[in-house]
C-alpha cells in the first residue's frame, strides 16, 4: 500500500488559524457563548431569545428573576439559527489582523498575508516577497484571466443552485403529503390497537419535515452568502486601473477570489449532492395485518433517510500507510475507537471525529470492541490473541489473552465477550466464541440443532439492545441471525448485499449492513430489507465497518485504503 506523500510544505502553514467558518457543521453550537467567540454545545432552546443554550446559559436565565418566565426547551426544540448574511469584507484587510493591510506574497503556498503573518506562520519559507513587487505583471497573468472567469461562472451556477434549493421547498411538502397519505391510508385497514402508533409515525414525520425546512432555508442562505461574496470579487476584479484601484490592489483581489472560490466549490459540491431531491420516504411494515396482535411494540413503518455527507480525516503525520480502518466502536462517552490495519495502530477519535490519542500495535489489528467505560478489546488474528487497551483518558496497553485460532468481529454483552473465529482459507472452520471478562472460554457456537455448520466466513456481528439477538455478516451466507434461546433464523440473502461486512444496530434495533462489494448499505429489520440507506451515489466504495453514534443518529463508515471516514447525517 502506499503511504502519503509528503509535500514538504504543510510544517508551519498547517497550524495557521482560519477564519473561515465551517458551513456545514452538524452541532448545535450555544448562540450566547458563540458570540463571545466561544463554542459550547447547547442543550437547551429559548423561546423569548430565540437561542440555543449551553447548560451554563441556561443556569443565567433560571437566575436573574427577568429571565426565569422565559420558556426553555429541551435538546428536541435546538435549532440550526439563520445567520445575518456578513457585510461586505475589507479584500484587502488581513483576514487575522484587522485594520492591517495585506502587503506580503508567499508563493511557495501562493497566499498573501501581512507581515506579522508571514513572520509567524512563514518564517520558513524561502520565497516570500512584497506584494507591489508580485504585482507587477497581474493584469497580464493567465491566473488573472481564469480566475475572473471563474467568479463569474460560480456566480451563475450558484444562482440556479438557489433556484433549485427553493424548488426543494415544494418538493418536500409533497413528498411529506404522499407519506401522509401512506400512513392514512394504512391506518384505515387495522384497528384501535394502531391509535398510539399512528400518533409517533406521524410526529416523527412532522418533526423530519420541520427539520428538512430549516435546513433548506440554511441551504438558500448559503447560496445568498456565495453569490454576495463571489460579486463583491466580481465587481472588484472588473475595475480598471486608477490611482485608488492599483495593481497590488488588483494582485489581493485575485487572491480574495481564489480563496471565495475554494470555499464556493467546496459548499456547490456539498449542497448539490446532500440537499436535492427525495428527503423523505416511508415504508410500510411488512407483512403487518400477520402481525397485528404483536404490533403494541413494533411501528407503523420505517423511514428510510436521506444522509447529507461528511469525510473526515483519520490519517495522521506518521502514519505509513494508506488507513484501513477495518473494526470501529463507539465508547459509552461518546468517543469512538477506530482499528486501522495497515498501520498497526488503535486510533481514538472525539465526538467531533478528531484523532486525540493513537496507540501501536505489533501486528494489525481487525476489529475493537468497548467492555466497559474505560476499557477496549482489539482482536490481533495474525497472533490469534486479544489484546485489552485501557482508555483512561489515553490510550495504554494492557493484557493481552491467547485465542490460538484466528479472531475478527467481537461483540461485548452483559458480562461476556463475543468473539468471530477462523472461517477464512486455510483457517478452522468459522465459528463464534464466548469469553467471560477474565479472558475464559466458557461456550462456542458452530453447529445448529441438526449439526450442520451456522458460519461459513464470518465477518462482523451486531447485538440487540435488550441482547435477545446476535446478528452476524457472512461473506457467502448473507446475514445470520442468532435468537438467545439458541435458535438459528434462515439466512437473509439479498441480491442488494453483496459480501456483507461490518454491521451496527440503531436504537430501534434497525440493523444497517456494508455490502463491501455491493458498494452500498442497507437497512434491515427482523430479518427483512427495508431498504437501501446509502450507495456509491452517496460516496461509498468498498465500505468495510460502520457504527451508528447516537450523538445526532449518524451513521460512520469506514472504506478500505481511505484515509477519511465517511459521517452521514440524517436530513
Amino acid at each position: 500500500m502506499k503511504g502519503k506523500k509528503d509535500t514538504g510544505n504543510e510544517k508551519d502553514v498547517a497550524s495557521r488559524p482560519s477564519n473561515i467558518r465551517d458551513a456545514f457543521e452538524g452541532e448545535f453550537l450555544c448562540t450566547i457563548c458563540e458570540k463571545e467567540g466561544n463554542q459550547s454545545e447547547a442543550t437547551n432552546f429559548c423561546m423569548e431569545c430565540n437561542a440555543n443554550l449551553c447548560p451554563q446559559c441556561v443556569g443565567q436565565h433560571r437566575k436573574f428573576p427577568t429571565m426565569r418566565a422565559h420558556k426553555v426547551l429541551g435538546k428536541s426544540a435546538r435549532k440550526h439559527l439563520e445567520r445575518d448574511v456578513e457585510e461586505e469584507e475589507n479584500l484587502l484587510e488581513c483576514q487575522n489582523h484587522p485594520g492591517k493591510m495585506v502587503d506580503m506574497y508567499c508563493s511557495e503556498h501562493d497566499e498573501v498575508w501581512c507581515g506579522g503573518c508571514m513572520a509567524v506562520y512563514h518564517k520558513t519559507c524561502s520565497n516570500v516577497i512584497f506584494i507591489t513587487e508580485a504585482a507587477k505583471t497581474i493584469l497580464k497573468s493567465k491566473a488573472y484571466k481564469d480566475n475572473k472567469a471563474n467568479v463569474t461562472k460560480m456566480i451563475k451556477e450558484y444562482a440556479q443552485l438557489k433556484q433549485r434549493v427553493e424548488k426543494n421547498m415544494d418538493n418536500i411538502a409533497k413528498q411529506s403529503d404522499t407519506v401522509s397519505g401512506t400512513i392514512r391510508d394504512l391506518r384505515t385497514r387495522v384497528n384501535a390497537l394502531l391509535d398510539d402508533l399512528e400518533v409517533v409515525a406521524v410526529g416523527r414525520l412532522k418533526e423530519i419535515y420541520s427539520r428538512n425546512l430549516v435546513q433548506i432555508g440554511e441551504d438558500k442562505l448559503r447560496c445568498e452568502a456565495v453569490i454576495k461574496a463571489l460579486s463583491q470579487v466580481d465587481r472588484e476584479l472588473n475595475k480598471p486601473l486608477s490611482p485608488t484601484n492599483t495593481e497590488p490592489d488588483i494582485f489581493v483581489y485575485l487572491h480574495r477570489a481564489k480563496e471565495k472560490l475554494r470555499m464556493a466549490t467546496n459548499y456547490h459540491g456539498m449542497l448539490n449532492t446532500g440537499t436535492l431531491g427525495q428527503r423523505v420516504r416511508f415504508v410500510i411494515e411488512p407483512k403487518i395485518e400477520e402481525w397485528l396482535h404483536e404490533m403494541r411494540d413494533r411501528q407503523l413503518g420505517h423511514f428510510i433517510y436521506k444522509y447529507r455527507l461528511n469525510e473526515v480525516t483519520v490519517k495522521l503525520d506518521d502514519d505509513v500507510q494508506t488507513c484501513v480502518i477495518n473494526g470501529a466502536s463507539v465508547v459509552t462517552d461518546e468517543r469512538l475507537l477506530m482499528t486501522d490495519w495497515a498501520n498497526k495502530r488503535l486510533k481514538l477519535l472525539d465526538k467531533f471525529f478528531s484523532v486525540v490519542d493513537t496507540i501501536d500495535l505489533e501486528t494489525g489489528p481487525n476489529d475493537v470492541c468497548h467492555v466497559s467505560t474505560n476499557e477496549a478489546m482489539v482482536s490481533l488474528p495474525d497472533e490469534k490473541s486479544l489484546q485489552l487497551v485501557k482508555i483512561d483518558p489515553k490510550l495504554a496497553l494492557g493484557k493481552k489473552y491467547d485465542v490460538g485460532v484466528e479472531c475478527r468481529g467481537m461483540e461485548y454483552w452483559a458480562g461476556e465477550l463475543y468473539v468471530i473465529c477462523g472461517g477464512l482459507e486455510h483457517e478452522a472452520q468459522g465459528h463464534l466464541r464466548v469469553y467471560n471478562t477474565t479472558g475464559k472460554l466458557i461456550r462456542a457456537i458452530e453447529h445448529d440443532h441438526i449439526r450442520d455448520s451456522i458460519f461459513s466466513i464470518p465477518m462482523r456481528m451486531a447485538i440487540s439492545n435488550d441482547g435477545s439477538r446476535i446478528f452476524v455478516t457472512d461473506g457467502e451466507k448473507g446475514i445470520i441471525t442468532l435468537k438467545k434461546s439458541g435458535e438459528v433464523l434462515p439466512p437473509l440473502q439479498d441480491p442488494a448485499i453483496k459480501w456483507p461486512w461490518g454491521i451496527c444496530a440503531d436504537n430501534n434495533d434497525q440493523l444497517f449492513v456494508c455490502g463491501s462489494s455491493s458498494n452500498n448499505v442497507v437497512q434491515l429489520r427482523e430479518n427483512r430489507k427495508l431498504g437501501v440507506a446509502l450507495q456509491a451515489e452517496d460516496g461509498l466504495k468498498d465500505p468495510m465497518a460502520i457504527c451508528f453514534f447516537s450523538y445526532g443518529s449518524r451513521l460512520i463508515v469506514t472504506q478500505d485504503k481511505s484515509d477519511f471516514i465517511k459521517v452521514f447525517t440524517p436530513l
